[in-house]
């Protein structure tokens, strides 16, 4: 899922800096970057968004770990498994 998403956003950063390019002729690097990351985080957040909706319309007890498992963070662990590890790691 994040894969795509990633992929998405470049794409989109891509156009963007090509049509920028073509006015400006300059070197875009770091606005590349800066468009990319903020549409990574619009993909991303429109998509916790639409499995909280999901998760609030299949009436989950746990819309977190619905969420977690939608975006496909913990395919091998579990949700819960997830973030009992990464509270760990985030407190070391």
């Amino acid at each position: 899922m994040i894969n795509q998403l990633i992929r998405k956003a470049e794409l989109f950063a891509d156009n963007q800096i090509q049509i920028e390019n073509s006015k400006l002729k300059t070197n875009c690097a770091v606005k590349w970057r800066n468009i990319f990351s903020k549409k990574l985080s619009e993909l991303v957040v429109k998509e916790c968004a639409d499995a909280a909706d999901m998760a609030y319309n299949a009436r989950c007890k746990y819309a977190g770990d619905y969420i977690i498992e939608h975006m496909e963070i913990a395919t091998d662990e579990g949700a819960a498994s997830w973030r009992v590890k990464t509270d760990i790691e985030e407190n070391k």
